[in-house]
């Protein structure tokens, strides 16, 4: 990962005169810092993000980027008030409704909404969505039964939201993009073993673009896979787990060190339990 963020400072320094690679190496570089629990950081990246598409375009990217600073506080922070604010502000500012409909980002602002627990707001997005053009909107499908799965997850229909996020992953040129999402739908619907499962996929999948999954999910990826071993009574699956997740937030924020503490804390207590047989 150092090696890899080195090579990406270097791109953002030889590209200076090219926006478009210039937004690109940033935003993976954001990306890196988010999967590390480094919000702040992150998001002067992504602002680096917003400014260069403010400037040379497109508007579209600006949103989007936009949307995705609402997503960090709703997602990582807990924020959802603050995170909506942030989304709404963004719409605002950028004319979303005005834009042509494929650059609306219809999607990820329903997946906001549905993430803070506005759903009827995150329903009128999505039905927005379904009227474009079926043929401009099948590279899409993926994402639009992401956004059905996690309304469905919201709702408590866990057997619909396993359907479409089973689907979602399936056809997904993503290799990693649906994965924690259907995880999370096995752990709520009590299907623990499934849960680990595709939470185990995710976390040793090879993907060169994996960073695109990781800003959001890699740190409570970690963290629920530990709790879920320590459910099935795997104590060395769950310390390896634990260990994993506090080498990858220790620098993390001040707002995030509660967590890895909570961490060490049961790291501490199972170094008391017996080894897995």
């Amino acid at each position: 990962t150092a090696a890899a963020i080195r090579y990406l400072e270097s791109i953002r320094r030889a590209t200076a005169d090219d926006p478009g690679q210039q937004s690109q190496a940033i935003t993976v570089l954001a990306e890196a810092a988010l999967a590390r629990g480094q919000l702040a950081r992150g998001e002067r990246q992504i602002r680096e993000v917003i400014a260069l598409a403010e400037k040379s375009g497109p508007t579209r990217r600006a949103l989007s980027r936009s949307v995705w600073l609402g997503v960090i506080d709703i997602w990582l922070r807990g924020d959802r008030a603050g995170g909506l604010a942030r989304v709404d502000a963004a719409e605002r500012k950028y004319g979303a409704d005005s834009l042509a409909p494929l650059d609306q980002d219809l999607l990820d602002r329903s997946m906001a909404n549905v993430l803070g627990g506005r759903l009827g707001r995150a329903k009128a997005l999505l039905a927005r969505f379904e009227k474009i053009d079926p043929g401009q909107r099948t590279p899409l499908q993926a994402s639009y039964l992401g956004v059905l799965g996690n309304i469905a997850m919201a709702e408590g229909k866990h057997a619909e939201a396993v359907t479409h996020l089973v689907e979602s992953v399936r056809i997904d040129n993503c290799v990693l993009c649906g994965m924690p999402d259907l995880a999370r739908a096995y752990d709520e619907s009590g299907q623990v073993d499934s849960a680990i499962a595709v939470y185990q996929r995710y976390l040793t999948t090879p993907d060169g673009d994996r960073f695109d999954t990781d800003n959001m999910y890699l740190g409570s990826s970690y963290f629920r896979l530990a709790q879920l071993y320590e459910i099935r009574h795997e104590m060395d699956k769950a310390r390896d787990s634990y260990t994993t997740f506090i080498a990858l937030w220790k620098d993390a924020d001040p707002e995030l060190q509660p967590r890895v503490a909570e961490a060490r804390k049961r790291l501490a207590a199972l170094s008391g339990e017996p080894r897995t047989p």
